[in-house]
């Protein structure tokens, strides 16, 4: 595999690790870089927020391969393989459509308080800790298809048949990915709970405000542990 990708927006660093050592493979300077998304073996796009771009770029490249401008400030993005779906962070307030052949600006739909999306079933999801909200879209068209309230939600993340959402308040949501119910909610007992990923069988979430990362065995939660 091309390795592990970090980025560090207060440096404008963006970094390759080998996923076994831990060893810095490549290191490339981009202005504020944030938002990874990963695409395939060797793929990654980024986002670039105070100059409004969003950057692919290639393991192994000196260089990002290209730089679309979108708007500022953009942080997250989801990709699919004739788009990339932007948004700003909190305040940002919109969400972009970006065609990846003709690199044009082609939907802008207001979403008050976006903060991460991601595409979960062939749907565009997107959640908004100020604005309380969680919605399922159209991933080609940006339509609202189905949306939930949710006490400030941090991130999402599809695993075990379910959406799985974390918040501000500590507590980690499964959501029906048809309907958009809360299946079950799930105290963690931190705050500030980050952006989740799944990886080797578990949920892994950073607690800003414990500087921890917590481990969460998700098919334990589905039969009622911790």
């Amino acid at each position: 595999t091309a390795g592990v990708w970090a980025a560090h927006a207060h440096i404008d660093q963006l970094t390759r690790f080998d996923a076994d050592t831990g060893e810095i493979i490549e290191q490339l300077e981009i202005p504020d870089v944030c938002g990874l998304a990963v695409e395939g073996e060797d793929g990654l796009w980024v986002t670039s927020p105070g100059p409004g771009e969003v950057l692919e770029v290639r393991a192994g490249e000196p260089a990002p391969l290209r730089a679309i401008p979108v708007a500022s400030p953009i942080f997250s993005l989801a990709v699919l393989p004739d788009a990339v779906w932007v948004a700003g962070e909190a305040a940002g307030g919109s969400l972009y459509r970006v065609d990846r052949a003709t690199e044009a600006v082609t939907a802008n739909i207001g979403l008050r308080g976006v903060d991460e999306i991601k595409i979960i079933s062939g749907a565009l999801w997107a959640s908004a800790r100020f604005g309380n909200m969680i919605w399922k879209l159209d991933a080609t068209t940006g339509e609202i298809l189905a949306e939930v309230a949710v006490q400030a939600p941090s991130g999402l993340v599809e695993a075990l048949g379910s959406v799985w959402a974390t918040t501000q308040n500590g507590d980690l949501l499964e959501i029906d990915p048809a309907t958009l119910d809360v299946r079950a909610t799930h105290p963690l007992g931190y705050r500030a709970l980050a952006y989740p990923i799944f990886a080797f069988d578990s949920l892994w979430v950073a607690a800003l405000e414990s500087n921890l990362v917590l481990r969460v065995d998700l098919a334990l939660a589905q039969e009622g542990g911790s």
